[in-house]
């Protein structure tokens, strides 16, 4: 598949998948409207950024992050469009209209919602590319509320916007003077992009930043990578290794069969990949969280049960850090008795399109502050929780408490107020008996009892990544058991019932899953 960006076709991408629902379109025509800002983190250079990090991480690790996110770039750079163009129906070429809303600046191929493309009378041309650039000029209204929407968001668009749209690109399309723009030769058709059915050692579905910094690098040391799936083809490489297979599928084909899968893409993926990877007794690894509601969680514990050959690994790294190994030691507690955790945790405010806003990723106490739940579970053994409580500050702090069963106290300050010096940040205090573990930033320790300082040190944040992927393919690769039916349930449970009590309290938190007309949306809110 080739791709338009800063005036050129480059080719060499890996084409979008078509799945149901969705149609693939041929691309003739193609105009750029207008670009789509706040999708993504893009931090400006900075000498300064990299001397904090290096201060923090290391060379290596700061290498390794800065190769990452300057490979994003062209994936970073996404535009509303409309265009022309035909696909196949029943044996013949179909002309037809699109709407492309998060899309590179041309493409000779997409994969469109039904709803985004508008068949139309005429040839169905094919033998060339043309594309305009209208940047600049006014966007047509109807079309506005689509930019940067996704499929993939749980945003459902209302029919009316569709049609709207469809009317709007349809006309902009013929009011361009397309003999004046840039024409270029069709390269030859796109192939699938889903891989035969196979089976192998390990996937990974999801190749974001996190995925490339930490998990590839993993994987490739101690178990070996036989697939790579990513549904944004700009985030793959365009020189891609054979020994690899390459999709852009967002899940396994229903016969696939790997030793493991590891999951990292969009969160609402997580647990159906996981799903599959247990029924098929392969291991599921999978990065926070296990589960997005109580029917996908259900899913998982009933696959666990049903297939005791499959096995499942949370991707919680405070587990696998060694200061929660020295905290364990130096708290001293007897199984069974309460570790109380308190924690503050600042994040970095999300770009306003990002995906951690959209309906399907539900609210940062799920999307990231089950991180420090699962930590002050993990700690008491998955005692089961018996009370909790949310109460959000006016400046959208999220103040958040539990009690278990043996009495341990949690409380987590959630907050996107202070500094970006370093990205997420966290103070976390344990407490048992007389004795205060303090671990900072994932990095800085100190212990001491009523006595003495018990000890400080500290440590490079990411070594808990590399215990945690190391630890998991060793059990992976050795046939060893993966986390407990009861922790899973105790733990993605918590995390789901803590999201309820603050949504059900402060309903304002869950993001609107209907793009309605305005009229139907002052209607909905009573306005």
């Amino acid at each position: 598949m080739r791709i338009w960006s800063e005036g050129a076709w480059i080719d060499g991408f890996l084409p979008y998948h078509v799945g149901d629902g969705e149609i693939g379109v041929q691309v003739t025509h193609w105009a750029v409207l207008q670009p789509v800002r706040g999708l993504y983190f893009e931090r400006p250079g900075s000498w300064r950024m990299v001397f904090n990090y290096l201060r923090e991480l290391g060379p290596f690790e700061v290498w390794r992050k800065i190769r990452s996110r300057r490979a994003e770039q062209l994936r970073n750079r996404k535009f509303l469009s409309v265009g022309r163009g035909w696909f196949e129906e029943g044996g013949r070429r179909q002309a037809c209209v699109f709407v492309a809303p998060s899309h590179p600046a041309g493409s000779d191929f997409l994969s469109l919602p039904v709803a985004a493309v508008f068949p139309i009378a005429g040839e169905a041309e094919g033998s060339s590319i043309r594309h305009a650039d209208r940047r600049g000029d006014a966007v047509p209204e109807a079309l506005l509320p689509l930019i940067g929407w996704s499929p993939a968001s749980g945003v459902a668009v209302a029919p009316e916007i569709w049609a709207e749209a469809g009317r709007a690109a349809t006309a902009l399309c013929g009011a361009i003077d397309w003999p004046g723009t840039a024409e270029t030769p069709r390269a030859s058709e796109p192939a699938a992009a889903r891989p035969a059915s196979r089976t192998g050692r390990a996937a990974l579905y999801g190749l974001g930043n996190y995925a490339k910094v930490h998990v590839v690098p993993s994987i490739q040391r101690h178990l070996g990578l036989d697939r790579i799936a990513e549904i944004d083809p700009l985030q793959l490489p365009r020189i891609r290794s054979a020994e690899i297979e390459w999709s852009t599928a967002p899940e396994p084909a229903a016969d696939d069969r790997f030793d493991a899968y590891f999951i990292a893409g969009y969160h609402h993926s997580h647990a159906p990949i996981a799903v599959h990877a247990i029924a098929h007794g392969g291991a599921a690894v999978v990065e926070k969280p296990i589960a997005m509601d109580q029917a996908q969680l259900d899913a998982v514990l009933a696959a666990m049960q049903a297939n005791p050959q499959g096995r499942l690994f949370a991707g919680y790294h405070k587990r696998y850090s060694k200061l929660t190994r020295l905290a364990r030691e130096d708290l001293a507690a007897a199984p069974g008795e309460a570790i109380d955790y308190h924690c503050i945790v600042y994040e970095v405010p999300l770009p306003p399109l990002h995906w951690y806003r959209w309906p399907n990723s539900h609210t940062r106490i799920l999307s990231n502050g089950c991180h420090w739940i699962d930590h002050f579970l993990f700690l008491n053994d998955y005692c089961p929780p018996r009370a909790r409580n949310v109460f959000a500050s006016r400046d959208g702090t999220m103040n958040c408490s539990m009690e278990l069963e043996n009495g341990a106290i949690f409380s987590m300050a959630l907050t996107e107020r202070g500094s970006e010096r370093l990205g997420v940040r966290d103070h976390i205090e344990l407490r048992h008996g007389r004795t205060t573990v303090r671990i900072t930033d994932g990095t800085r320790y100190a212990s001491e009892n009523s006595e003495r300082v018990l000890r400080t040190l500290r440590v490079n944040k990411v070594e808990s990544y590399h215990s945690m992927y190391a630890t998991i393919a060793d059990a992976v690769a050795k046939g060893l058991p993966g986390d407990s039916l009861a922790s899973i349930a105790v733990g993605a449970q918590a995390v789901i019932d803590m999201e309820r009590a603050a949504v059900d309290r402060y309903p304002a938190l869950r993001a609107s899953a209907v793009l309605a007309p305005p009229s139907a949306n002052a209607m909905e809110s009573g306005q």
